[in-house]
């Protein structure tokens, strides 16, 4: 049997930003030695206004991963997450920390510099592995209508992960649209959501 080609030499699908399985390829990540396309639907089926990550602040089984996006929703929505029920509805899932850096480093909407306080940007999870931001990559993105202001922009402002935070359980994770900035707060916090969907490609 042959062994499974490294990550960092697997193909890519087509190139980040383009066209891809109904919205734009964000990156690829590993879940499980599995290899997905995370995807990011057209803004208008994939963004949430501001809203709470759940009502309860106690923990949700089954919510840690910080790959697994899908695993993290389904788990929030057996919760009682209003949010994760409108992203699975839709058949997307709101994003683990990781895959929310893929898109970030795929549709970064500013021109603001990058944070690079703590775990901002690792992301071992990444295909291939990517290391902290540096002040200024990623830079903007290329695409015009994904820029702040354009029709496609992702809000520069707080977004969601469905990520729990590890250390205190009445806490997820989210990340900054403007400076790439990861943090977490209390999950009954109003902030935005933008939901994803992953396609297997390895």
């Amino acid at each position: 049997m042959n062994a499974p080609a490294p990550r960092s030499s697997l193909a890519l699908p087509v190139a980040i930003g383009a066209p891809f399985e109904g919205g734009r390829f964000a990156g690829a990540i590993d879940i499980a030695g599995k290899i997905y396309a995370v995807v990011k639907p057209p803004l208008a089926e994939c963004l949430h206004p501001r809203t709470v990550w759940n009502t309860s602040r106690k923990l949700v089984e089954g919510a840690y991963s910080l790959s697994d996006g899908l695993a993290n929703t389904e788990a929030l929505a057996k919760a009682g997450s209003a949010l994760a029920q409108w992203a699975l509805d839709r058949k997307l899932h709101i994003p683990s920390v990781d895959e929310l850096d893929l898109v970030y480093r795929a549709f970064k909407p500013t021109t603001q510099v990058n944070d690079c306080w703590m775990r901002s940007g690792i992301n071992m999870n990444s295909v291939p592995p990517v290391h902290p931001y540096t002040p200024d990559f990623p830079a903007q993105t290329e695409l015009e209508d994904c820029r702040e202001g354009g029709a496609e922009a992702i809000p520069a402002e707080w977004i969601w992960t469905s990520t729990q935070s590890r250390n205190y359980s009445d806490w997820a994770w989210m990340q900054h649209f403007a400076s790439g900035f990861q943090n977490i707060i209390f999950k009954d916090y109003e902030i935005c959501a933008v939901a994803v969907r992953r396609v297997l490609i390895g």
